[in-house]
């Protein structure tokens, strides 16, 4: 939230919505690989941490990863940054003061029905719903443009770091250890090659922090 604020302070709008690409990307590209890795190693890690009497809670977490990587997609943090930077915290909490009546009403329907089930799932309803919401507003005040192949190739890379687990099958710490390395290597690897960071990117993260800029991302990033 401060680097959004120090950004609309000296850029005004059209910094702002360079910022929010930027953090938006930045965001698929964790999220949305950890949430895929998460979502496919859900009942081996649950069997490993607490054992064999703990199987129905790997479902749950299974739940909680789905919507997880559902909402990595609508870029929900960097909508509140620079939602806040634009001083609209009343909207976000006109939008959280809608979303809880209904994220109680849907609970009081699944639980009743799907119990345990039931609530993860109303939870992960409403908090996708509220991330959804906030993704309009803050479009409509900051008109950028969704990265929609950005997204894509997040996806697929999402799809190449769960691929070892869904391929290993993986059992115990080595095997879970091992699928998640390679997972996560073979995603490191695709962004390496890929680069889909491009040279605008490169440009509103040296505004925020230059030492960053200057390593880290300008491996992913084109020419």
């Amino acid at each position: 939230m401060p680097a959004f604020g120090a950004v609309h302070h000296r850029d005004g709008l059209v910094g702002l919505a360079r910022a929010w690409r930027l953090f938006s990307r930045l965001w698929l590209l964790v999220a949305a690989p950890l949430s895929a890795l998460l979502l496919v190693l859900a009942t081996p890690l649950v069997d490993l941490l607490f054992g064999d009497a703990y199987e129905p809670a790997a479902k749950l977490l299974a739940i909680v990863a789905a919507f997880g990587l559902a909402g990595a997609f609508l870029a929900g943090p960097p909508s509140i940054g620079a939602l806040w930077a634009l001083d609209r915290q009343n909207v976000l909490a006109r939008i959280r003061l809608l979303s809880t009546p209904f994220a109680f009403a849907l609970a009081a329907v699944l639980i009743s029905r799907y119990e345990a089930v039931g609530a993860v799932v109303a939870i992960g309803i409403a908090t996708t719903a509220t991330s959804a919401a906030e993704l309009i507003v803050a479009r409509r005040a900051i008109r950028f443009a969704y990265p929609v192949a950005f997204a894509l190739w997040a996806a697929a890379a999402s799809v190449v770091v769960a691929l070892p687990a869904v391929l290993m099958h993986p059992h115990g710490g080595v095997q879970l250890a091992l699928s998640a390395s390679l997972g996560i290597g073979a995603g490191i690897a695709a962004a390496a090659v890929i680069r889909p960071f491009g040279p605008d990117d490169v440009d509103a993260l040296r505004s925020v922090s230059p030492r960053l800029a200057a390593s880290a991302l300008r491996r992913f990033a084109r020419a």
